[in-house]
């Protein structure tokens, strides 16, 4: 197998590529390997850092997962799929207000993407934050009208608001 190192690029690429294959394929242990591999040749790989540390979360991995994702969020400031996945492991660790603002900056970069709005609404709820919930769910249905999702979040957070009111 070829040497992996910075200078050797294209072998570095080839493993990146087969750990990304060996990943979609479902052989989590493989790609695992894969990934430190590259990593251990290219620490600050964001591909190699967000994919494993999607991994990690998966497993429960959840400190190692964040200092990976952190890094690969880091190292591609302008990925909101990066971000989201950072969400995803706040999210699996309870760290709620992690992962709004995670969900939030991944916002910044995609606006127009009505999953990430579902899922900040989703985390504003864990925090009872529902006139923010109201908000992000209005800007869903904008973007998609028809989403029964939006509308129910939109009635129920408002049913939340009134409740906690009274």
């Amino acid at each position: 197998m070829a040497d992996l190192t910075i200078p050797n690029r294209p072998a570095l690429a080839g493993a990146l590529k087969k750990a990304m294959r060996q990943h979609r394929a479902g052989r989590l242990d493989a790609a695992e390997a894969g990934y430190r591999r590259v990593l251990t040749a290219d620490p600050g790989n964001a591909n190699a850092n967000h994919q494993l540390g999607r991994i990690l979360t998966r497993s429960k991995h959840l400190k190692e997962a964040f200092n990976l994702l952190r890094r690969a969020t880091k190292a591609a400031p302008k990925s909101a799929q990066f971000l989201i996945s950072l969400s995803d492991a706040c999210r699996s660790a309870g760290r709620v207000k992690e992962e709004v603002a995670a969900l939030e900056a991944a916002l910044e970069l995609a606006p127009k993407q009505s999953l990430i709005l579902h899922r900040l609404c989703a985390a504003l709820i864990k925090l009872g934050r529902y006139k923010a919930v109201v908000v992000a769910a209005a800007r869903a249905l904008k973007l998609n009208p028809s989403s029964a999702l939006a509308h129910v979040t939109i009635s129920a957070s408002r049913c939340k608001r009134w409740i906690a009111r009274k």
